[in-house]
């Protein structure tokens, strides 16, 4: 009865936001297409861009780019008006650097 007709309730939930489970469904039937490869190639150059699995990934693989020393100082820019940054992006920051400046710029 399980695997035929699962309860609901008892069946596993993925919440990936903002991904809900109907979405894995739906997006296994997808077909293949390279539309952000050509996109990507065409704004950034063909093989000047990565895809990662995080947005940690990315910022590890940008800051590695720069050979940063724990001396150097990190300064992100916010257009939010708000100071708040994600602790996920300072903590990998923090390994490289010691210091980070949180500046928002005014948006007109």
């Amino acid at each position: 009865m399980f695997v035929l007709n699962p309860d609901p309730f008892l069946t596993p939930s993925y919440r990936i936001s903002p991904f809900t489970t109907a979405n894995l469904a739906s997006n296994s039937v997808m077909v293949d297409d390279d539309f952000a490869d050509h996109y990507f190639n065409n704004r950034f150059g063909k093989n000047q861009w990565q895809y990662t699995f995080s947005g940690r990934d990315a910022i590890q693989l940008a800051l590695q780019k720069y050979a940063l020393k724990s001396t150097d100082l990190v300064t992100i820019l916010t257009t939010s008006q708000n100071f708040y940054i994600s602790s996920c992006v300072t903590k990998e920051i923090e390994t490289f650097v010691n210091g980070i400046v949180k500046l928002s710029l005014k948006q007109n």
